[in-house]
């Protein structure tokens, strides 16, 4: 899905379905790049970013800007829970919100699932 979002008074594309997007998928590994030192395409290329990898990102001028990802687990229990991951935001668009309101779309998203959780270093606690 992509639509336009208006964050503080700016328009944004959203999207959910950036794996089978070329120049999309592109744009989140450069990010991916410079906030982790991470690169995604060889894993595509490969055929392990299936579905369960969601990353809903935020696309300003053909760039991706922000992301926050799912990861859906399902357990033998059938128990399924979301893992949230790869929650970056450029540089250039840091403190206006973006990855938060992202983490709200998201749980609301997925708020049937058994559980939400994200990994997170000690700088992003709060």
């Amino acid at each position: 899905m992509v639509k336009d979002v208006d964050i503080n008074g700016h328009i944004y594309k959203f999207s959910d379905n950036i794996r089978l997007n070329d120049k999309q998928r592109a744009s989140f590994n450069k990010l991916s790049e410079r906030t982790f030192s991470l690169n995604f395409e060889n894993w595509y290329k490969s055929g392990y970013w299936k579905d369960r990898y969601v990353p809903h990102v935020l696309i300003d001028n053909g760039n991706i800007v922000a992301n926050v990802s799912a990861n859906i687990m399902e357990f033998s229990n059938n128990k399924k829970y979301i893992q949230l991951g790869t929650v970056m935001t450029d540089n250039l668009y840091r403190n206006k919100g973006l990855c938060s309101g992202l983490i709200k779309y998201v749980i609301e998203k997925y708020k049937d699932y058994d559980g939400i959780y994200l990994f997170a270093n000690d700088t992003v606690l709060d």
